[in-house]
């Protein structure tokens, strides 16, 4: 059987989902593929596993959900790193650009 492709329930299915995903109580950290093809099925039960990839792929696309390891998910993203400044790192920074102008670099704290 050839199905067709309705681009109004697919983008009314993808609308809703996302919404719901936001809902999901962040005291449940991690979820599983298993866990968001239970939630896609709520919509379409005849969903494959080949679309809940591409789902998936949106929704990090999205930076709905991130990826901690294989196979397990995050609703929310982790927290962005920023180091603080320390007046020897401003040293070492002029120091490098002054011998090595051209060079791009990166300077960070490892304590």
């Amino acid at each position: 059987m050839t199905q067709i492709f309705d681009k109004k329930r697919y983008y009314n299915e993808k609308r809703t989902a996302c919404k719901r995903i936001r809902r999901i109580p962040e005291k449940q950290q991690l979820v599983s593929t298993q866990d968001l093809l239970n939630f896609y099925h709520q919509f379409n039960p005849e969903l494959p596993i080949s679309t809940l990839r591409w789902r998936i792929f949106e929704l990090k696309q999205q930076g709905m959900i991130y990826s901690p390891m294989r196979g397990k998910y995050a609703l929310k993203e982790k927290k962005l790193f920023h180091p603080k400044r320390t007046k020897r790192m401003d040293e070492i920074a002029n120091l490098l650009q002054e011998k090595f102008p051209y060079v791009k670099f990166s300077i960070y704290p490892t304590k």
